[in-house]
């Protein structure tokens, strides 16, 4: 910059143009200043000839130019890091996932990256858990702190009081021995749902039944009790120590695995004893998409060093990535947001996330209108897309299919979509290849059914209760219709439902085969 202005007579400005283009290897923009350097030299009084000779040095050194105070601080900080990450792990990896507790998306790639490498990360436990994520045994204990909603005071006063009386022994014993404790609803939600309480023993469902009037029970019985103070003219009697609370809780039965996941990205940002994908193992190994991590690497990786022709030799495959490349990712559907398009039809900007990031898909008005039964809140789904990269946002996928992915108990080759299989990670960029020829398979597609009929014992019993609690998660465009055994009628109204393999898997396995009828 310095240079310039002094040479050429440029402005800050104008100056830090430049160096945006030797920073970011911008070939184009260096050649379009040619002509203004050496007018802007010859101006100020400089020879013609020595202006061209230093803008080629200039030019020349833009291939390798890197700040040298930049250099030397990043060695250091390169050499101190992979000493620490041969010979302390694990405290490295706690210490890195304590410094980004503000940013799930960061949290979710290096809790990725730790799983990659052998070492566990353990969920939030009461009991445990400090407020930065630590080293427990050869896992990582995960931090209360990146539990949402709960803050940090409040937590250092949970900590103080575990070290001070021990572990906690149920939900009683938490109750009353943090009675002066400001705790609100929120805070005490959050954490049943994180599974902080689930080595007590009491199921979340229960304890998510109760839990308000666990804190209004609390409450009503004063505070002073519960600090065991006595009053002046109990002295002379016989004074009993108040005793904890007795919870009472309903007799319901635990949340699913699927429900648990639920209720910990809600709390945490992200899922802590497992990930939907989890449960289509057969099928991504089928499809093998790509991670969305490594997608967004690909990009932050270019950006920082250019398109240097030895990184891209040592870079994995993610570095082969460009704008329109077609590839296909897999993941859940965290966030749908539909807008009008000019011409007044309805598009979807939809998040997808895998377990290592997430990223942001565009479905335009006939592919929405093609696939928009698929795009429900947490359903899991395979997308094939070009990738759209601009300057100064983050990296889309524009989807041109879509297919839900099919549960590992209900795999066959006969739901796979044929179109998807030919985009893996060894063709991501033969996108001006015509794809292979798959020959049609003997078997049918899964089709979405139009209709659906499920029968309960009565409007009041467990089935239908849960049955319904199904359909409320996975909402979607299809009738569901619940007929009573019991009054020998149709309920109504019918619920709306998005059938998919899972959906359909999960509801059998609630009511029975004969009782979930798909047309």
């Amino acid at each position: 910059m310095q240079i310039f202005r002094e040479i050429a007579g440029y402005t800050f400005g104008h100056a830090d143009v430049v160096r945006r283009a030797i920073s970011k290897k911008k070939q184009g923009v260096l050649d379009g200043e040619r002509q203004a350097f050496i007018d802007g030299a010859v101006s100020q009084g400089i020879d013609e000839n020595e202006a061209v000779k230093l803008f080629e040095d200039i030019v020349s050194f833009a291939n390798y130019a890197f700040n040298k105070s930049h250099a030397a601080a990043y060695g250091v900080l390169s050499f101190r890091t992979a000493y620490l990450k041969t010979h302390y792990q694990r405290e490295y990896a706690a210490a890195l996932l304590t410094s980004v507790l503000s940013s799930t998306e960061k949290l979710a790639e290096y809790i990725a990256d730790c799983t990659k490498q052998g070492i566990r990360i353990l969920p939030p436990d009461i009991n445990k858990s400090r407020s930065s994520f630590h080293v427990e045994g050869d896992s990582i204990r995960f931090g209360l702190t990146a539990v949402k909603s709960i803050g940090g005071h409040f937590i250092d006063q949970l900590i103080a009081e575990r070290e001070r009386g021990g572990d906690f022994k149920d939900m009683d014993d938490f109750m009353f021995r943090t009675s002066s404790v400001d705790m609100n609803k929120r805070q005490l939600e959050v954490l049943i749902k994180a599974g902080a309480f689930d080595s007590l023993g009491t199921p979340r469902s229960q304890l998510l039944a109760v839990y308000e009037r666990m804190l209004e029970k609390r409450s009503a019985s004063g505070r002073d009790t519960f600090d065991c103070q006595i009053g002046l003219f109990d002295l002379g009697g016989n004074v009993e120590a108040p005793k904890p609370l007795k919870i009472e809780y309903p007799q319901i039965p635990e949340f699913s695995s699927r429900e648990k996941l639920a209720l910990e990205k809600e709390s945490c940002g992200l899922y802590l004893s497992g990930h939907v994908l989890d449960d289509y193992s057969r099928h991504l190994e089928k499809i093998k998409p790509v991670k969305i991590a490594d997608i967004h690497a690909s990009f932050r990786q270019e950006e920082e060093f250019g398109s240097d022709e030895n990184l891209q030799e040592s870079a994995d495959n993610a570095l082969s990535l460009t704008d329109k490349s077609r590839l296909v990712i897999a993941g859940s559907i965290t966030k749908r947001v539909n807008k009008a398009t000019k011409s007044g039809e309805q598009m979807a900007f939809i998040t997808v996330e895998d377990r290592t990031s997430s990223m942001e898909m565009l479905v335009f008005p006939k592919i929405l209108s093609k696939y928009g039964h698929t795009l429900v809140y947490d359903a899991a789904v395979a997308v094939r897309g070009t990738l759209s990269v601009r300057e100064d946002e983050d990296v889309k996928i524009l989807a041109d299919t879509i297919v839900n992915l099919v549960p590992d108990g209900m795999f066959e080759s006969s739901v796979i979509v044929p179109e998807l299989e030919n985009v893996s990670e060894r063709n991501l960029n033969t996108r001006q290849e015509k794809p292979k020829e798959v020959p049609p398979s003997p078997v049918q597609k899964y089709t979405v059914p139009r209709k659906l009929y499920l029968r309960v014992p009565d409007e009041n019993s467990r089935e239908y209760r849960r049955a319904a609690a199904i359909c409320g998660i996975f909402t979607g465009g299809i009738p569901a219709t619940f007929y009573s055994e019991a009054k020998k009628e149709y309920l109504q109204p019918p619920m709306s439902v998005n059938p998919t393999p899972f959906v359909i898997a999960e509801l059998r396995e609630l009511l029975g085969e004969d009782n979930v009828v798909v047309k």
